[in-house]
């Protein structure tokens, strides 16, 4: 994200305003959304994408366990 960033300010917000609208709060709320991420983000091998969510889904609320539950 930080090159995209520095090449492409203008994409970059975009993508970040549209993350933002996707991971509100609706029907799931931000902890499940987020450990869904991080689970997707283990099956698509984006290690960074990992880290990120899984800070995320933490800040949510989720425990350790509850995102080791959600990998299984």
């Amino acid at each position: 994200m930080d090159t995209l960033r520095e090449l492409a300010p203008g994409a970059h917000d975009a993508l970040v305003r549209q993350i933002e609208a996707v991971m509100a709060e609706g029907a799931l709320l931000v902890k499940v959304r987020e450990l869904i991420s991080v689970a997707l983000s283990i099956s698509t091998r984006c290690e960074p994408c990992v880290r990120v969510h899984v800070r995320r889904a933490r800040e949510a609320g989720a425990t350790p366990e509850g995102v080791v539950e959600a990998l299984t």
